[in-house]
């Protein structure tokens, strides 16, 4: 289970950005990558299709993640404004 929420997490490496969901385990005092959608040119691509699949990831599942959330992580690649208003670079 997450404790608080998760928040995306750009990654640049070998030239090319990745997309994380990072966030922080019950328990843990550390925050880690917990899921990842992938390179930058296909996440959002990657979340479209487990939106229209209906069938969240058992692995976001387990850490008590909703399509609530996943349509955030959505929007904020769309727009490039976190929820909190923060603009995102890439």
């Amino acid at each position: 289970m997450v404790k608080g929420t998760g928040y995306l997490k750009f990654v640049k490496s070998k030239g090319h950005s990745y997309v994380y969901l990072n966030g922080r385990l019950s328990g843990e005092k550390s925050k880690k990558h917990l899921f990842s959608f992938g390179r930058m040119e296909t996440a959002l691509e990657n979340m479209y299709a487990i939106r229209e699949s209906n069938l969240l990831p058992g692995e976001l599942i387990n850490m008590r993640f909703t399509f609530d959330d996943l349509d955030q992580w959505i929007l904020t690649l769309e727009t490039k404004i976190t929820r909190n208003g923060k603009r995102i670079t890439f």
